[in-house]
């Protein structure tokens, strides 16, 4: 489907959902509509004259906010614009912020929110994360203070389209966070079928002045493969873990 045609599929969608409600109440008008998504009526008239592209973020909003079967937010959900994506500029923690969420639990109830069918509950989070019901209410309520997570109309929504941390540079924060999924790596494997997991590696003798091109391609393989599975029907939250690191140490002169 090319990218005129998807645009021209979201208007018709958006436009007989719009009909259906109204079809069951007539007073209710685009901007009351809108107001029960969350949106502004603006924002939501763009939407449905093609005026604007879909992002992940109004299509989750919109979902909720109007009901939608599990069957029609899928539908919705694969008419998220691709350029929208690459336009996402994530919000950057500091090392304070990610000192305060480093667990995996955090990031982890931050991709469930972009599942078809996320519910705004507590119980519902620990249930899918398999933790227990506090545990996900303080995470909850650590990513309400720092403003990663909002109450909407409709319950808990991102503030952010995309959170990111600094990269390539010393960070006592970042270190843990890796820790942390390197250990909840550790336990997924003893844990889970390979059918639905996969782990790898390889040992290799190398030469250390190509580890930056190694690096920007490793960068380049992430956003191929979160391009590739947040594409079509998001049910599950996967975390890819990559590490590229030495067993030697490395030489006087080898240092980069």
């Amino acid at each position: 489907m090319t990218e005129h045609d998807q645009n021209s599929e979201l208007v018709r969608f958006l436009k007989d959902k719009i009909a259906e409600i109204q079809s069951r109440n007539s007073r209710m008008s685009l901007r009351s509509i809108s107001m029960k998504v969350g949106i502004s009526a603006g924002r939501m008239a763009d939407l449905t004259n093609g005026k604007r592209p879909l992002s992940q973020n109004y299509a989750q909003k919109i979902a909720k906010g109007l009901r939608l079967n599990k069957e029609d937010r899928i539908k919705l959900l694969s008419l998220v614009s691709v350029p929208s994506r690459k336009r996402v500029v994530p919000r950057v923690l500091t090392d304070s912020e990610i000192s305060q969420i480093s667990a995996w639990e955090n990031y982890a109830i931050l991709s469930l929110l972009n599942t078809i069918d996320f519910e705004s509950s507590e119980e519902w989070i620990a249930q899918r994360l398999g933790i227990s019901v506090e545990r996900a209410r303080v995470c909850v309520q650590s990513m309400l203070s720092l403003g990663l997570l909002q109450q909407g109309p409709l319950g808990l929504e991102r503030a952010n389209d995309s959170v990111g941390t600094p990269y390539d540079i010393p960070s006592k924060a970042v270190q843990e966070c890796h820790r942390q999924d390197i250990l909840k790596a550790l336990d997924v494997l003893g844990k889970v079928s390979p059918k639905v997991r996969d782990f790898s590696s390889a040992t290799m003798a190398v030469d250390i002045s190509n580890f930056s091109e190694a690096k920007k391609l490793i960068v380049e393989f992430q956003q191929q493969m979160m391009r590739l599975l947040e594409s079509g029907h998001q049910t599950e939250v996967y975390n890819l873990n990559v590490q590229l690191f030495p067993v030697t140490e490395i030489q006087e002169g080898g240092l980069l």
